[in-house]
């Protein structure tokens, strides 16, 4: 096995761009030029269009990294469903407790409008005639009793 520091990284940065356009657009041919790009000229490569042309295999933290995406994704759904599934029903009991606790203040407020407009006002009505119609009792006896003793003494 040969030591790995004696590899030649240079070569590396020495990319014909021309022959790796040429070979994405034309599914991998021949290539006719051999331009060689200097380092300055690295950013003129579409990086992703390179790595999507060779599978991805240029990329491997990104493939990693999507399928760890993909993963969590999963996982974070799962727990998503179940703790929906675990809430769904404590939901569904709070509106129904919700909802017969409306259901019982409606009720009651039924209740004292009824019994306001069946007891109350009557009983109000009647001191009201009671309370207006005393004095005029009052002042009619005592008339009809002044009446009674002036006639009497006369």
């Amino acid at each position: 096995m040969s030591d790995n520091t004696s590899i030649d990284a240079s070569l590396l940065l020495d990319i014909d761009i021309t022959a790796v356009s040429t070979a994405l657009n034309s599914g991998i041919s021949e290539v006719a030029e051999n331009t060689i790009l200097k380092l300055e000229e690295l950013d003129k490569i579409d990086w992703g269009l390179a790595a999507s042309g060779v599978l991805g295999i240029t990329d491997p933290i990104g493939q990693l990294r999507e399928w760890l995406a993909g993963v969590l994704s999963g996982f974070v759904d799962t727990i998503k469903r179940a703790f929906e599934a675990i809430i769904s029903p404590i939901r569904s009991a709070i509106d129904t407790i919700l909802s017969g606790i409306s259901t019982i203040r409606d009720a009651f407020a039924t209740l004292i409008n009824m019994v306001k407009s069946v007891v109350v006002t009557p009983i109000l009505d009647a001191l009201n005639w009671v309370s207006t119609t005393l004095p005029r009792l009052v002042d009619i006896a005592s008339s009809a009793l002044s009446a009674f003793a002036k006639a009497r003494i006369q």
